[in-house]
Order: C-alpha cells, then sequence, then structure tokens
C-alpha cells in the first residue's frame, strides 16, 4: 500500500485532496458488483459493507484508501455502487453470509491458512 506523507500541519488543499483521491483510486480494483454476480441481494452485501467499514475503522485504516461509493445506471435508474481495494473486498467476502458456498470456502482458507 503506498502511503503520502504531509509534513504541514495545514488542512491538505484541494490539490492535495485531489492528488490522494486519484492515487489511491487506482487501488480500488474490485467492486461490490462482482459479488451481486454470485447471489448476494442489496441487503445482504450492505450488512458486510458496513462490517467491513467497522474493521477498518477499528484499525485506524483510512476509509477512502479502501472504500469509494461511485454511481451507475441500472434499470434506467441511478444507483449508488461501491469501488474497492483487494483488502476492502476480501473483508467483505469475510463478513458477508457463509450460506453462500463462495464466502464459507474463503472463510475455511483463511482459518486454514492461520494454521
Amino acid at each position: 500500500m503506498q502511503n503520502i506523507t504531509i509534513y504541514h500541519r495545514e488542512p491538505p488543499t484541494e490539490a492535495i485532496k485531489g492528488f490522494q483521491s486519484a492515487l489511491f483510486g487506482r487501488q480500488l480494483s474490485r467492486a461490490l458488483y462482482e459479488l451481486h454476480t454470485l447471489g448476494f441481494d442489496d441487503e445482504e452485501l450492505h450488512q458486510a459493507l458496513k462490517r467491513a467499514m467497522n474493521a477498518c475503522l477499528a484499525l485506524d485504516l483510512p476509509i477512502e484508501q479502501h472504500f469509494r461509493c461511485t454511481y451507475v445506471c441500472h434499470r434506467q435508474a441511478v444507483v449508488p455502487s461501491w469501488k474497492l481495494s483487494e483488502t476492502a473486498f476480501r473483508l467483505v467476502l469475510l463478513n458477508a453470509n457463509p450460506i453462500h458456498p463462495e464466502v464459507a470456502q474463503f472463510q475455511i482458507k483463511l482459518i486454514e491458512k492461520l494454521r
């Protein structure tokens, strides 16, 4: 993961914020809709996304480096979507309902690697 160190105690300027957003945006290589294709419904994904964000907050990981709300057209409506870092994608998958085989398989693989 890339970090930007700013040595001034002043709030970042709009130019710095734009630069940071562009830099971190390149790391957001996954999309929440990928899990829709596996059969997850909106409420399940919302809950898993919320838990994943809370995990990042608990560890002081910057949310903006891992999650970005975007908007897409779906069935003639504009709906929110999410771009995710690989870490965020895995946290969402880890926090999803294990009734889905992909989630259960991911959880088992994780546990086996921790042995």
